[in-house]
């Protein structure tokens, strides 16, 4: 199964490096990798996560501490909305509601 990242998916995973890259670069590159893995299980198993209907509809989430990645189910896949982290107030418009 494919796993697409929407363009804003891509930069919140930028942003993530980037804050790792400064304050503890070893633990930023395992991060990253464990979300990118935890994206490619989705691909496989997309109902793995929760339905988040209350911020978009088809929308889902699944927890990869400390962060939560978004998506949303589709014929091939999963398409990767957002990847936010887990202590941050999640809004709807944060999906473009």
């Amino acid at each position: 199964m494919s796993v697409v990242y929407t363009r804003t998916a891509r930069a919140d995973l930028r942003e993530v490096a980037r804050y790792y890259a400064k304050v503890n670069p070893d633990f930023g590159r395992r991060i990253i990798q464990q979300i990118r893995q935890q994206c490619r299980q989705l691909g496989r198993f997309p109902k793995m996560g929760r339905t988040r209907d209350e911020l978009a509809e088809g929308l889902r989430s699944f927890p990869t501490r400390p962060y939560v990645v978004f998506y949303k189910p589709t014929t091939r896949g999963v398409m990767i909305v957002r990847v936010i982290h887990g202590s941050r107030d999640i809004d709807p418009a944060m999906f473009g509601s």
